[in-house]
């Protein structure tokens, strides 16, 4: 649920920037990534709190 830690438990993630004024994670919460080198736009698909989160994305245009 904590953006800031998904480094050090997600290979390959930077850093999660949440969108839209959100503060945590939830169904819908739109951020910003940078996965295995690669910016990305993306959002919750699917959350159960300390249970399971699903997520999908897009590059960002460069």
């Amino acid at each position: 649920m904590d953006p800031a830690a998904w480094p050090g438990f997600y290979p390959g993630v930077e850093h999660v920037q949440l969108l839209d004024g959100h503060e945590s994670l939830r169904l819908g919460t739109r951020f910003e990534t940078n996965l295995a080198g690669q910016d990305v736009f993306a959002s919750v698909q699917e959350f159960e709190p300390m249970t399971r989160i699903a997520w999908g994305g897009y590059p960002k245009a460069r």
